[in-house]
């Protein structure tokens, strides 16, 4: 299972999001794409707004594709969405990881 974030703008200022907004994103998924979860996240007083989508699939490049798909669906079927614009989508690397990584020392050529 992926996690893919879907970060989008209320092009409303103050505006709400809209009622039910991952339950839209779900709804929008086709039952062979692999959506298994779909959570809401306000940021900026819901200005902007992350949606965290939970897929089954093959790869990570495969989640970020279907995750994609079902966004552009929802925004363009779902009249409750017309005031929202999807800003990115994809995978997030958890910050810790990247400074995991970072850190590490290079390896030599073996």
């Amino acid at each position: 299972m992926f996690l893919i974030h879907a970060r989008f703008r209320n092009a409303r200022d103050g505006a709400r999001p809209p009622e039910g907004f991952a339950t839209l994103l779900r709804a929008s998924a086709r039952p062979d794409e692999g959506l298994e979860h779909a959570v809401l996240h306000e940021v900026d007083g819901g200005r902007d707004l992350v949606v965290g989508l939970f897929l089954v699939a093959g790869s990570l490049a495969q989640a970020e594709q279907v995750a994609a798909e079902v966004v552009a669906r929802a925004l363009n079927t779902c009249s409750e969405l017309a005031d929202i614009a999807l800003v990115e989508c994809g995978a997030v690397l958890p910050l810790p990881a990247f400074e995991s990584l970072a850190a590490r020392e290079p390896r030599e050529p073996e």
